[in-house]
């Protein structure tokens, strides 16, 4: 058994990690910028508009959230699965917006209607009516007392 070492040289070193490092992002700066030195106030700044840009993203999906919610909540009674107007109906959600920005009943209404029409299965199913009586409680016996064996097999029971 042979144990073998083999010795790397400092430049051999340097060469394998710089070709392993991956290349840093353009704009991006590889170090900061020391307290107090030329361009900590840019990197300040840098910093705090990455932070708004993050925040207003997030803001941004929730809204987009919320006004989806809104347009499932207007078509709920008329389709079964509400999500299927935008998922399936061809209509992006700017699309029910008006110029403020918030859900258009009408334009919704339309586009819900305009699935229905080319997919009528996606619409609610509407319970069976109940007969007039349905819960009306106990009325009485319906014959003048129990059947007989006679009854039954002449119809009469």
């Amino acid at each position: 058994m042979s144990t073998e070492t083999t010795e790397t040289t400092p430049t051999e070193a340097t060469a394998a990690t710089e070709e392993t490092a991956p290349p840093p992002e353009p704009g991006a700066e590889t170090e900061e910028p020391r307290e107090g030195g030329p361009g900590a106030e840019a990197a300040k700044y840098r910093r705090q508009l990455r932070t708004a840009e993050a925040d207003l993203e997030a803001v941004r999906g929730q809204l987009a959230a919320s006004q989806r919610r809104e347009v499932e909540r207007h078509v709920a009674d008329l389709l079964a699965q509400p999500g299927d107007l935008l998922a399936f109906g061809g209509i992006e959600l700017e699309e029910l917006l008006d110029d403020d920005g918030a859900v258009d009943p009408q334009a919704v209404l339309e586009a819900a209607t305009a699935l229905l029409d080319s997919r009528p299965g996606f619409g609610r199913v509407k319970p069976p009516a109940l007969p007039p009586n349905h819960g009306a409680g106990y009325r009485g016996p319906t014959s003048a007392g129990p059947a007989s064996w006679g009854d039954v097999l002449s119809g009469r029971g």
